[in-house]
């Protein structure tokens, strides 16, 4: 059964949940604040889409680095030694 107060809580979060997914983050948000708190959402995934361009970009040269130093090494391995 639980403390009813909990479960009313729990019913009331989970509510809340369902608005927020289906309206986003302004679902509780005054209706004059809306507009500026979707610009905000917007500018913080803008810049989080760009960071993540970046890092992915920064992988890519660590991997292909990675690579040349791989193969240059097998081929100095493989390379009959000086007589």
């Amino acid at each position: 059964m639980g403390n009813p107060a909990g479960v009313l809580r729990m019913k009331r979060e989970k509510r809340r949940a369902k608005f927020e997914k289906r309206l986003g983050a302004v679902a509780y948000v005054p209706k004059e604040l809306q507009e500026d708190v979707r610009k905000a959402v917007a500018e913080f995934d803008a810049a989080d889409k760009a960071a993540k361009i970046v890092r992915v970009e920064k992988a890519k040269v660590r991997i292909a680095a990675g690579k040349a130093a791989s193969a240059a090494a097998k081929a100095a391995a493989a390379a009959p030694p000086p007589a």
